[in-house]
């Protein structure tokens, strides 16, 4: 069977390992690092290398009742910190179970991350501290506001740097149109379903544990028999890396003029979409000014 056409969408072959060396996961809440890339940390740790996971925001709007309370200025400061605290409990009975050990917290306010010059730099401070071979974050095509900032926030962060890491993009809520590679975590996939359990505030809100068990169900469709579950990625590499991100920045923005922009024209930068929709237009167009830039 002659698959060329097909596989110009989405790989045919799995890969055994996604990023290799010492990994650096950047996760906008507590949870996503286990969903998005629990099999490659799981990876990771079993090859002996280490993993550093930083989760980016605090996930106080995690739970409904709770975010419409802090929306109305009902919700005590105690009733946020409990429920703070509670998800990052939870993020470190994870980490046992990944075995990577304990996860760093960054407790930016849940939805109120922005693509500025303080994160960038925060995110590079991180890199350089660790000096990771492979860098995870969510991928550019995710939905939630939280996980598509905190993507242009490590391109622009990995862009400035000049010996660049690889970097591996990973789904969450949303997943994205043609993966670079398709990992199998067939033998991760009980040790990473027991990590997303430890989740189990968000549990209650939401069957996130049957929604990853279905989406890495999915992405195997393409694979070998054999092959049950695997994660999906966008791959950098660091060598390759002005190049990729154009092509990736590009198609995007493509993809969001004929879906979005006559949706979007109306609210213009008078609602919360309309504002989101424009600044991470603004932002992908700068980063692809600066690489274009670059090469003159």
């Amino acid at each position: 069977m002659n698959i060329n056409y097909e596989a110009r969408f989405v790989p045919y072959e799995a890969c055994h390992r996604a990023g290799m060396g010492a990994a650096l996961v950047f996760a906008p809440h507590s949870d996503d690092e286990a969903i998005g890339c629990g099999g490659s940390i799981i990876k990771h740790v079993d090859n002996n290398e280490p993993v550093h996971v930083v989760i980016v925001t605090d996930g106080r709007l995690g739970d409904p009742g709770l975010a419409n309370k802090i929306r109305q200025g009902t919700g005590s400061e105690k009733m946020v910190k409990d429920y703070i605290l509670t998800r990052q409990e939870e993020s470190r009975k994870a980490g046992d179970i990944l075995g990577y050990g304990k996860p760093i917290f960054w407790e930016i306010s849940d939805r109120e991350l922005a693509c500025d010059e303080k994160l960038v730099k925060k995110v590079l401070g991180a890199i350089n501290r660790f000096k990771p071979c492979a860098v995870y974050s969510p991928s550019i095509y995710e939905m939630h506001p939280d996980h598509r900032t905190l993507a242009m926030i490590v391109l622009e962060a990995v862009r400035r740097l000049e010996i660049k890491p690889d970097l591996y993009m990973y789904e969450i809520g949303r997943p994205m149109p043609s993966p670079d590679i398709l990992l199998d975590i067939t033998g991760q996939w009980d040790q990473k379903l027991a990590a997303i359990k430890c989740f189990k505030s968000q549990l209650i809100v939401c069957p996130f544990h049957e929604y990853t068990f279905s989406l890495n169900m999915f992405r195997s469709f393409t694979l070998p028999e054999d092959v049950k579950m695997a994660e999906a990625y966008l791959m950098v590499r660091g060598q390759d890396f002005n190049n990729r991100i154009k092509d990736i920045l590009i198609d995007e923005l493509r993809d969001r003029e004929k879906g979005q922009l006559a949706r979007h024209r109306d609210s213009s930068h008078r609602t919360l979409a309309g504002r989101f929709f424009f600044t991470h237009i603004a932002s992908q167009v700068s980063i692809l000014k600066r690489l274009f830039q670059r090469e003159r």
